[in-house]
């Protein structure tokens, strides 16, 4: 099952790769957000993703296409073009749900459909800030379109942090799992019981 989900996400990534290289450029949304560059895409798109974790922390199934198509935003021309077919081989859900994903997104995004609905469907992430005064750290990779497979790594300090507090847990666990040892119980005589001692004395 996880094979054939595989090989129709790959199947898809080519059409994806072939109609980009085809694709027309257009004028773009009043309100998408846009770039120049690679580098400037990379800084917005830093920014824009600061701004839609917020907003959707709660809701995983937006989170889950809104990652996908930050990853799809072309460099050149600002927009994605997945099909809901795509998306849900990307993110693991159905094409319904990918749908709903989309609809929780209208405040983020922007979607254009002309004529054959999701066949030419253009998106493009909303200009939710103001780009004149973005500014990010450098160590922003500077990622080139359509590059799902780059995950963002957890600083060792976490990993340490996490790993840390499971061995804690784990040995938690290992010690309630264990039975307590019983020692032998000790009978005090009560003073009154006590034999006398008697003292053998010489002649």
């Amino acid at each position: 099952m996880d094979e054939d989900k595989t090989a129709e996400a790959k199947r898809a990534a080519e059409i994806l790769d072939r109609s980009d290289d085809n694709a027309q450029a257009i004028e773009p949304p009043i309100d998408a957000l846009t770039w120049r560059s690679s580098e400037e895409r990379n800084r917005l798109l830093h920014k824009w993703r600061r701004a839609v974790l917020p907003r959707y922390g709660e809701q995983p199934r937006a989170l889950r296409v809104a990652w996908v198509l930050e990853s799809l935003f072309n460099v050149k021309r600002g927009y994605a073009f997945p099909s809901n077919e795509y998306l849900a081989a990307e993110t693991g859900m159905t094409e319904r749900d990918v749908q709903k994903g989309l609809q929780a997104l209208d405040d983020v995004i922007v979607r254009v459909v002309k004529r054959g609905g999701n066949t030419d469907r253009k998106i493009w992430p909303r200009r939710l800030f103001d780009t004149s005064t973005v500014d990010v750290p450098r160590h922003v990779h500077d990622v080139d379109t359509h590059n799902l497979r780059r995950l963002h790594r957890i600083p060792r300090t976490q990993m340490a942090t996490a790993r840390a507090a499971a061995e804690l847990r784990d040995r938690r666990e290992h010690e309630a799992a264990m039975p307590r040892k019983r020692w032998p119980s000790v009978r005090v005589t009560p003073k009154a019981e006590r034999q006398p001692l008697h003292r053998h004395i010489r002649g």
